[in-house]
């Protein structure tokens, strides 16, 4: 009967267009509703748009996509940005912080990832110094947060769940 019950779902999800399967991972994984890819998140009104027009260079796009393959996968578990002041590194940072939010936003639950939500989730943002790291990034994302009709319509900050931190390189009292 096991088998049976098995080969059943096997020739069902072989039965599915990429389109259909992927639906249903997400679906398994947890989201209620499918979040936007990270081009859409960019470049549309709703989300992002209004503060970049709709574009960043055009290098970093490609960089977001990489990093973003689809809606619902990260290609690295890691990601370290390098370039020369102006580059845009810090843009893509808080691009890649408020889309995170973003998906998380999206999921139903986290019972798929084994998570036991127990403290907050924090956004470690690291600077020269921890002002820093307030002032350019996390004082920046609030301000693009606040110009998002997203953010501000759909979204609903939990201070009690998710959480910016400033820190610098000099300390280690985000770790942990």
């Amino acid at each position: 009967m096991m088998e049976l019950a098995k080969t059943n779902i096997l020739d069902y999800v072989r039965g599915l267009s990429a389109e259909e399967a992927f639906m249903l991972e997400a679906k398994m994984v947890g989201y209620k509703k499918l979040p936007v890819d990270i081009e859409t998140f960019v470049k549309d009104d709703y989300y992002l748009g209004k503060t970049f027009n709709g574009q960043i260079y055009e290098y970093w796009m490609e960089v977001l996509k990489d990093i973003f393959p689809d809606p619902i996968h990260v290609r690295y578990p890691y990601v370290i940005l390098t370039g020369p002041i102006g580059g845009g590194k810090s843009t893509v940072t808080k691009i890649m912080a408020l889309y995170l939010l973003h998906r998380l936003d999206c999921l139903d639950n986290f019972n798929y990832f084994g998570v036991a939500i127990t403290k907050t989730l924090d956004w470690i943002f690291f600077h020269t110094s921890a002002s820093k790291a307030q002032t350019d990034l996390i004082d920046s994302c609030w301000n693009i947060y606040g110009n998002s009709p997203y953010f501000q319509d759909e979204f609903t900050w939990d201070s009690g769940l998710y959480q910016f931190v400033a820190d610098s390189t000099r300390t280690n009292n985000s770790i942990g």
